[in-house]
């Protein structure tokens, strides 16, 4: 697959988002995951906070790995968070390349060129190797594009859940 779109819409920006810069991965995830999963996944600010040891046995696990991770938070015109986006890119022969998106639903009409901005960053780094893609059941826009572009769904999975009372 060869992506042509190599620049966002005016106004749009995607930049790097250091791992120890949590709070804007949980804001989004405030506003784009539906009350029936946070029911049975609740949200908590531990669950997007990395300790420094991890982050940095990470990166040296990264480099002996052969591979590269970056996050990324996608700005709208506005300067507000429209989206994040991880990439797994392979620095050595062999391997697949991973990319995964959150996008917040207010901003659907930008879910191609996000995708299609990631996607060829990706092929740019690391050539010639398929992209696994990892997206919510709830982000329609982003599986949409990705469909658009060719993607062929391989695997999926359902997170399951039962409240119980407490009597």
């Amino acid at each position: 697959m060869k992506t042509a779109h190599l620049s966002l819409p005016d106004g749009w920006s995607l930049t790097p988002l250091q791992d120890s810069n949590w709070r804007i991965r949980y804001e989004l995830a405030l506003r784009t995951i539906p009350e029936k999963v946070k029911q049975f996944e609740p949200l908590s600010e531990k669950k997007f906070q990395m300790p420094f040891l991890l982050r940095v046995f990470g990166k040296l696990f990264e480099a002996m790995g052969g591979a590269k991770n970056t996050r990324f938070v996608l700005r709208a015109p506005d300067g507000k968070t429209a989206g994040t986006a991880f990439r797994t890119v392979r620095t050595r022969p062999g391997g697949v390349n991973y990319a995964g998106f959150i996008l917040d639903p207010e901003y659907s009409e930008i879910a191609s060129p996000f995708i299609q901005h990631v996607f060829a960053e990706i092929q740019r780094i690391s050539p010639a190797r398929r992209i696994e893609i990892t997206l919510n059941d709830w982000q329609i826009p982003l599986i949409k594009a990705v469909e658009e572009l060719g993607c062929t769904k391989r695997v999926s999975a359902y997170r399951m859940g039962l409240l119980l009372s407490e009597n």
